[in-house]
């Protein structure tokens, strides 16, 4: 003879809060168990996620802060995660940066955001899957020259000294930061020391006095 659950079309259930369960209340069947637990692990892992997701957000951010920089970049950054197979990495967070930045066109060198993040610019640049990102002198020079508070008239003026090639083996920031001593130590001597123009552009004194050594600079007054 059958037992009288499975006689039971289970139309009278109820949710046990204290078991985490769903019984019917007609035959006592348990029809359902562990429905909290099942539920809650949901949540836990996708509170986590969130965590993390917020976390990472939040490095972002702090980055972008010290860089002077607003976080309207923030998402584009985060997308970065989601194509890069060294996304997991603790260093990724700044090469993301570096990278979202140079790419919409607001140049920043590795230089700039180690300083800022703690990571070497050796960390930072073999996070680079498939392609290299090379800055342009053009595209910085007028961005230093904000910096040092130098005017558009001055600026045009140091931006015909830049060189048509760029295959000396410097970085960008080194012939940039010649080009704007080489205009000042030649035009007004005292105004910017070598030593003030190489830390705003991220370069050595070194770097600079070896890069005029081999290149005569000329500029279009």
């Amino acid at each position: 003879m059958p037992h009288p659950e499975h006689l039971c079309s289970h139309l009278n259930e109820i949710v046990d809060d204290v078991r985490g369960e769903i019984v019917c209340m007609d035959c006592g069947l348990v029809l359902c168990e562990k429905l909290f637990k099942h539920f809650s692990q949901i949540n836990k892992y996708v509170c986590k996620e969130n965590e993390k997701e917020k976390e990472k957000e939040n490095d972002v951010n702090e980055i972008l802060e010290k860089l002077n920089l607003p976080n309207c970049f923030t998402n584009s950054i985060l997308d970065n995660y989601k194509t890069n197979r060294n996304a997991k990495k603790k260093e990724f967070t700044s090469f993301a940066i570096y990278n979202t930045l140079n790419k919409e066109g607001f140049p920043v060198s590795i230089k700039e955001i180690s300083a800022v993040s703690g990571y070497t610019d050796s960390e930072i640049y073999n996070m680079q899957e498939n392609e290299t990102i090379m800055l342009d002198p053009h595209s910085i020079l007028e961005k230093y020259c904000n910096i040092l508070g130098i005017d558009y008239k001055t600026y045009s003026v140091i931006k015909t000294g830049l060189p048509t090639t760029f295959e000396s083996g410097h970085t960008p920031q080194t012939i940039v930061a010649s080009t704007i001593y080489c205009y000042f130590k030649r035009y007004f001597p005292k105004k910017y020391p070598m030593k003030i123009i190489a830390k705003t552009v991220h370069t050595s004194c070194i770097s600079i006095q070896r890069y005029l050594k081999k290149n005569e600079l000329s500029f279009r007054l």
